[in-house]
């Protein structure tokens, strides 16, 4: 009985980790372009990285300890919120790779360039990351409820 509910409180924080990452990597893009503004931006990818996978892994494990795989694998809005989370990740590669870029200059001590189309492409990947998340939880609650 604790696992399941300990399963469900660590995706959900996960989740609202992934929401408030995601908020902050916005607003980090909104800032003067700067050495701090870089750093700042590859921490908060990282993390954001790192609670995506757990909300991927706390999500699988319910999977497995709750209602069981042939309740979840047979319903189209568990796929669908699947196949969200996928795209929102491929989304992500994009900005990711870029601000890898920048650990070498960011370790000499310099700004690292980051174009007005890079800056722009990484926004927009951010905002379509944002839209998929918000779609999520719908899924969520139709699944719940025993649609699909």
């Amino acid at each position: 009985m604790f696992l399941p509910i300990a399963l469900t409180w660590l995706h959900f924080i996960c989740i609202f980790a992934l929401v408030s990452l995601l908020l902050q990597e916005r607003k980090i893009l909104s800032m003067n372009w700067s050495l701090d503004t870089a750093k700042a931006l590859l921490a908060t990818d990282r993390w954001f990285g790192l609670s995506a996978m757990t909300v991927l892994a706390s999500g699988f494990a319910r999977v497995f300890f709750e209602k069981g795989e042939a309740y979840y694998f047979s319903n189209f809005f568990f796929w669908s919120k699947l196949a969200m989370f996928i795209i929102a990740g491929l989304i992500s590669i994009y900005p990711t790779v870029q601000f890898l870029r920048w650990r070498k200059p960011i370790q000499a001590g310099q700004t690292p360039e980051f174009s007005v189309d890079a800056r722009r492409i990484v926004t927009r990947a951010i905002h379509a990351q944002m839209l998929l998340v918000l779609l999520i939880p719908l899924c969520g609650v139709l699944m719940a409820r025993g649609y699909g």
